[in-house]
Parts: C-alpha cells; sequence; structure tokens
C-alpha cells in the first residue's frame, strides 16, 4: 500500500503547514531551552556548593595547623564515632 497523505494535509497551503511547523519548533525549542538552563543551574549549583565544603575543610585544616589536629581535636570532643 503506498504511502497516502491525509485528506486535511494535502487542503493545506505551504503557508499554512510551514506556519504550523514553525509553532511546533518554537515551542520544543524553548522547552528543549528551558531544560537545558534548569540543567546547566543545577550543575552549577552543585559546583558551587562541593567548592565550599572544601573551602571551609581547607581553611579549618590550615587554620588548626594540620590533618591530625583536627582529627585529636574531634576526637576530644566526641566527634569521630566510625563504629558505634
Amino acid at each position: 500500500m503506498p504511502f497516502t497523505l491525509p485528506l486535511e494535509v494535502l487542503k493545506l497551503s505551504f503557508g499554512q503547514i510551514a506556519s504550523k511547523w514553525s509553532l511546533w519548533l518554537v515551542k520544543y525549542t524553548i522547552i528543549i531551552a528551558i531544560i537545558y538552563i534548569f540543567t546547566w543551574t543545577i550543575y552549577a549549583m552543585y559546583f558551587l556548593q562541593f567548592a565550599g565544603m572544601f573551602a571551609i575543610v581547607i581553611e579549618g585544616i590550615i587554620r588548626k595547623g594540620g590533618v591530625s589536629e583536627v582529627f585529636q581535636i574531634a576526637n576530644e570532643h566526641g566527634r569521630i564515632q566510625f563504629l558505634k
């Protein structure tokens, strides 16, 4: 059976078909752009949060004089509980 177009499509002019396609393309292009923007901002927020956490940890290690000092203070105050 050969491929045939529906009668509604055959009655449309090129301008009508183009306008329907252009509206469809604009609609889905906007949706894809919004998804892309939200995805990009989510990854940017993750990066900023992790960078901030690492900056705080590094600054604390520098101020207290090293990793061993940080763990010693944490152990004295009961903050290290790995196997409880």
